[in-house]
C-alpha cells in the first residue's frame, strides 16, 4: 500500500504539472513535489498554495493493519519533509483531516502547524459553534 500511495501521489503531481505545461521526472513524490513548486512560482509570479484534503485517509483506511499503517505514515512523513523544504517558495499549506495533528506523528517533519479549530478567528468555518451544538441537541430532544 505504501508503494501504491507513492505511485498515486506521483501520478497526481504529474497530472498537476502537465496541466500547467510542466514535465516532472524523479523517483519519489517528494522529489516530484519539490520540482513542481519552484516552476509554479516562476510561471505565475506568486507563491502557490498547497491544499491537502483528508491527509489521514490513507492511514485510517489501514487502521486494522498496524504495520501497513506505519509504512504509509513513513511515506507521508517523507512527503511532508519535502513540503517543509519548499516553505519559502509557497504561500501556505491548508491541510484537512479527521484526526488531530497531535494524535499522529506524520507531521513531525513540519514544525509550524496552526490548528485552526482552536483559533477564534476560524472557529466558525472549522468547527461547530456553541449555538450550533445547542441547536443540534434541541433538535434531537
Amino acid at each position: 500500500m505504501s508503494n501504491r500511495l507513492e505511485s498515486d501521489l506521483s501520478r497526481k503531481l504529474t497530472i498537476i504539472a502537465s496541466q500547467k505545461g510542466l514535465k516532472l521526472d524523479g523517483e519519489t513524490p517528494a522529489i516530484y513535489f519539490e520540482k513542481l513548486i519552484v516552476p509554479l512560482l516562476s510561471q505565475y509570479g506568486c507563491k502557490p498554495v498547497v491544499l491537502i484534503d483528508e491527509y489521514d485517509a490513507p492511514i485510517i483506511s489501514q487502521i486494522g493493519n498496524t504495520e501497513l499503517a506505519k509504512d504509509i505514515q513513513s511515506a507521508m512523513g517523507t512527503f511532508y519533509c519535502a513540503l517543509k523544504a519548499t516553505g519559502e517558495n509557497r504561500r501556505f499549506t491548508f491541510i484537512t483531516g479527521i484526526t488531530k495533528f497531535s494524535q499522529t506523528s506524520v507531521f513531525s517533519k513540519l514544525n509550524i502547524i496552526v490548528d485552526l479549530p482552536l483559533d477564534e478567528d476560524f472557529i466558525e468555518i472549522c468547527d461547530f459553534t456553541l449555538n450550533e451544538l445547542d441547536s443540534f441537541i434541541d433538535d434531537l430532544m
